[in-house]
């Protein structure tokens, strides 16, 4: 009985609260339709609570409180236009009518009264604001950068931070010097974005020097790429060939930029290839096209191209190297990943990719995955990843101390790192500690759900019978 109290409590108040707005006596005919649409609601029925309400109204069509309540139902339930009816029946404007016209308008995608709305408000809507903000960032997300702007000019002075910042990548991929001031006052109202936007006000400055619009507008391109801000990154290179035709640069990065955008770059990759035989990067970039759609023979033949192109380059040895280890060349893809680690020697990145790859294959642990995870440490002693490689060699050699003294390094830098938990996992059940090996694996199953690891460690718990 206890537990039916706040239910009852909330009805009774919102029954109170239709009473308070009615401006006859309220009729009792109404209670029972009143309360079953009061308890529908509660139970996450508005469909229901609708149809309750507007039974009522057939009793007392000018109630406002039960319009109001029907205008919520409405909205809860997608009946949008049945909403905006209901609130179009009362006269008074409060908090709450004021919110759920916004609220209506939001779910009929009418963003810019919506805005408005809020914006001449004296009240708060915090969740109508977070659905706005949410609207204009999957306004940008698709591209739709023109109808983003006017409503974040607005949304300024309701999320100032929040808005500056998204302002002043909009014009930084169509005017970027007009993007400074939206992006030095955005540092200073969000200290948590003020690197990235002070980064983005130094490649606009940077750029401005050399007194080309469309050498900006690349340099933005790329500063956004590197965020991963893709859809903006897009629309930069696009405006920098607007203004230069035959940018190869920009309309090679164009090309990458729609890939990961899930769309099709194949046409501006083959284009700057086409124009630029001499550069290595549109090569690149038509390697990693082919790669990620799944054709390993023409990403090698871009990759080789690339390689020929620039062959101090470390990153494209990595590239031609994991494509030589796809297409089954583990001879080819071993001297490769040697190459680059010995081009860039000071550099961990490259050693963890050589110990990686002896690992994986199971080549030359003890001669070549060990001492490349080593130096990879010597470079970087807190970097996870390397002591989780050192840490899994040891393992596949067979020595248990030194491979339990990494992992449990690995796991005090990140504890996060499905990798090394699963390999610890590994490790205690060779120790025949089971009860620590299924804590570890099911460790690394939660940290990658889904993932290799984590499905390598489901496996692991399942052939064990630890589940």
């Amino acid at each position: 009985m206890e537990s039916l109290r706040p239910r009852v409590l909330l009805i009774t108040l919102g029954i109170g609260l239709v009473i308070a707005l009615a401006p006859t006596p309220f009729p009792h005919a109404l209670v029972e339709p009143v309360q079953a649409g009061l308890t529908s609601l509660q139970a996450g029925r508005p469909d229901l609570a609708l149809q309750e309400f507007e039974h009522a109204l057939t009793l007392e069509p000018t109630l406002p409180g039960l319009h109001l309540r029907s205008a919520q139902a409405a909205l809860q339930a997608g009946e949008d236009e049945r909403a905006q009816a209901h609130l179009g029946e009362l006269s008074a404007q409060t908090e709450e009518t004021t919110c759920l016209w916004a609220g209506v308008s939001i779910a009929l995608e009418e963003w810019m009264p919506a805005v408005q709305l809020l914006d001449s408000s004296p009240v708060s809507c915090p969740a109508q604001l977070a659905q706005l903000q949410e609207a204009i960032d999957g306004l940008i997300l698709t591209g739709d950068h023109t109808a983003a702007i006017p409503l974040l000019e607005v949304m300024a002075r309701l999320q100032p931070g929040w808005s500056q910042i998204r302002l002043g990548w909009l014009y930084a991929v169509r005017e970027p010097e007009r993007a400074l001031s939206h992006l030095s006052l955005a540092a200073e109202l969000d200290p948590q974005t003020a690197d990235q936007t002070k980064q983005m006000v130094e490649v606009i400055e940077a750029a401005r020097t050399a007194g080309d619009s469309a050498y900006s507008l690349a340099q933005v391109g790329q500063s956004l790429a590197r965020a991963g801000e893709w859809s903006l990154a897009a629309e930069a290179f696009s405006n920098a060939l607007a203004i230069r035709p035959d940018y190869t640069e920009a309309r090679a990065y164009l090309g990458l930029a729609l890939d990961q955008m899930g769309k099709d770059g194949l046409a501006h990759l083959e284009q700057s290839a086409a124009e630029a035989p001499e550069s290595a990067l549109p090569q690149v970039l038509l390697g990693r096209h082919w790669w990620t759609r799944g054709d390993p023979t023409r990403a090698l033949e871009a990759f080789e191209q690339a390689a020929a192109l620039a062959p101090d380059d470390p990153l494209i040895a990595v590239d031609l190297a994991a494509a030589y280890a796809s297409a089954g060349d583990l001879i080819s893809a071993k001297a490769s990943y040697i190459y680059a680690a010995e081009l860039e020697s000071n550099d961990p990145f490259y050693w963890k990719r050589l110990s990686q790859f002896s690992l994986d294959h199971d080549i030359e642990v003890e001669s070549l995955g060990l001492p490349a995870a080593r130096q990879a440490v010597m470079l970087s002693p807190g970097d996870a990843s390397a002591l989780d490689l050192l840490g899994f060699s040891h393992y596949l050699l067979g020595n248990w101390n030194l491979a339990g003294r990494f992992l449990e390094r690995a796991i005090q830098a990140d504890d996060q790192s499905a990798s090394s938990h699963y390999h610890l996992g590994l490790l205690n059940l060779v120790l025949g500690d089971l009860a620590a090996g299924r804590q570890a694996l099911q460790a690394a199953v939660l940290l990658d759900e889904g993932g290799r690891v984590g499905t390598l460690a489901r496996r692991s718990l399942e052939n064990l019978g630890l589940r």
